[in-house]
C-alpha cells in the first residue's frame, strides 16, 4: 500500500517515485488528500531495510549474511544484488508455489548446507534460492 507508484488505495499528488509520510486529512481543507511531506522522510531507507531483511530475507548477522525469504506468492522469479561487508551477492529466487520454505541454495553452482552465505571480502557470489 505504501509503494510510491501505487495509487490504488490513495491518490498521491506528488512525484510517482516518492514515499510520502503524511496526507492532509481535514475534509473541508483545500489541501485535503494532498501530500504533506514528500521529501522530508526516512521512509525510503527503512523500506530498503525491510525489503532486504524481511522480503528477500537477507539478514545480516555477526557470522555473515543469512537467507530466510518471505516473497509475495505472485513473485515466481525475482532477483536482487546485495553488497555486504565488501562482498557482492547476486541472488536469484525461484518459487513455483508461493512463499514457503527453502528447498535448496546454491552458491556459484555448489549446494550450500544451511542458510548462511559464504563470505570473502572483495568476492562476487552467484546465489540461487529454490523455494518449495
Amino acid at each position: 500500500k505504501i509503494l510510491p507508484f501505487d495509487n490504488k488505495y490513495w491518490k498521491k499528488n506528488c512525484e510517482p517515485y516518492v514515499f510520502c509520510n503524511s496526507y492532509f486529512a481535514i475534509k473541508d481543507s483545500y489541501r485535503y488528500g494532498t501530500v504533506g511531506q514528500s521529501w522530508g522522510t526516512g521512509t525510503a531507507g527503512w523500506f530498503y531495510v525491510v525489503m532486504m531483511n524481511s522480503v528477500f530475507g537477507l539478514k545480516p548477522e555477526a557470522e555473515g549474511l543469512r537467507i530466510d525469504p518471505c516473497l509475495p506468492p505472485e513473485w515466481k522469479k525475482c532477483s536482487v544484488v546485495r553488497n555486504f561487508r565488501g562482498a557482492e551477492y547476486r541472488i536469484s529466487y525461484d518459487q513455483a508455489k508461493g512463499c514457503k520454505k527453502i528447498s535448496e541454495i546454491t552458491v556459484d553452482g555448489k549446494k550450500l548446507d544451511g542458510t548462511l552465505l559464504p563470505f570473502r571480502k572483495g568476492a562476487k557470489f552467484e546465489v540461487h534460492v529454490k523455494m518449495k
